[in-house]
């Protein structure tokens, strides 16, 4: 190896250092008040889409399709949590 093989390594590691102190973490009471706003919405849509679904396809489709509602769930309670996160950060 070369000197120049190991600058860009070594320059490289300083950004990344600086990204992740610029980064503000979400608390988690940000994420338990994002929790909190979506549980109520989201159970009753996955409760009347798995009731329609039980009735036109198979008991393994449905339980699928609950599946991914509770993974969308997580992932809207991320995105939301950092809103929540940025609004408390403003007030």
């Amino acid at each position: 190896m070369t000197d120049n093989d190991k600058i860009p390594d070594e320059a490289g590691k300083p950004d990344a250092e600086k990204q992740l102190e610029d980064e503000d973490p979400i608390n988690f009471s940000d994420r338990v008040i994002a929790f909190l706003i979506l549980i109520l919405p989201f159970s009753w849509s996955i409760d009347k889409a798995q009731e329609l679904l039980l009735d036109k396809v198979t008991e393994f489709v449905s339980h699928m399709a609950v599946l991914v509602g509770l993974i969308a769930f997580l992932v809207l309670v991320g995105w939301l949590s950092k809103r929540v996160h940025a609004h408390r950060k403003r007030m």
